[in-house]
């Protein structure tokens, strides 16, 4: 448990670093400044590196701890980056990531829409984001929308082509009038069509328009 008061004796200051008070913290700083090396080292090469850094690069780093893999250690368990995570996520560094391609139709049941993320079709993955964010569940596309206000670009007023489809810019998307990170809600009242590029643009910030330049 950390003291509430430096360690030096008669001294009830708050400690800042080392135990001590900001006062007898600078005053071991100087005092011990003289001793620590001027320049660092590499503990694998012996090429100069930054100070308290202990390897120069990945080249010098030990390998990781996993049999078969040759990739440089990451942070302190003896693992790299993709076991690391493994190991910080499931507890187990060999452990499989659970992923999700998005090629075949919906893993909804009975919905023949293609996937498009987390291996669910753009209105599936629309109704997951809402109740995540402890909402009504919808089915709203932007067809829907277009049918319901015109095909108008809710944030600049531009025509939105509705055949344009990604990676073109100005292809129609969804836009959250209050983003669902701000409070709103993924009722249609709180939905309204925008191209991708205005929507991009747009973020999670509220407001009522938004100029768009027309991507040739």
């Amino acid at each position: 448990m950390a003291n509430a008061t430096c360690i030096e004796p008669a001294c009830d200051k708050a400690p800042l670093a080392r135990g001590m008070c900001v006062t007898h913290y600078h005053r071991w700083n100087r005092a011990t400044k003289e001793a620590r090396p001027s320049q660092w080292a590499c503990e694998s090469c012996g090429a100069p590196v930054r100070a308290l850094k202990r390897f120069c690069g990945d080249t010098c780093r030990p390998r990781c701890g996993v049999d078969g893999c040759s990739k440089a250690e990451f942070g302190s368990l003896g693992h790299c980056s993709a076991h690391y995570t493994r190991m910080k996520r499931f507890g187990e560094p060999t452990a499989p990531l659970t992923r999700h391609p998005n090629d075949g139709p919906c893993a909804i049941e009975g919905c023949p829409n293609p996937m498009r993320k987390k291996g669910l079709c753009g209105s599936h993955y629309a109704v997951r984001r809402a109740r995540r964010y402890r909402d009504g569940s919808t089915t709203t596309t932007a067809q829907d929308l277009s049918r319901r206000d015109g095909a108008l670009c809710g944030l600049c007023g531009c025509d939105v082509d509705m055949t344009a489809r990604r990676p073109d810019l100005m292809t129609p998307s969804i836009d959250h009038v209050v983003p669902l990170s701000r409070g709103g809600s993924n009722h249609p009242s709180n939905l309204q069509l925008a191209h991708l590029l205005c929507n991009l643009s747009k973020g999670n910030r509220i407001f009522p328009s938004l100029v768009c330049e027309a991507v040739p």
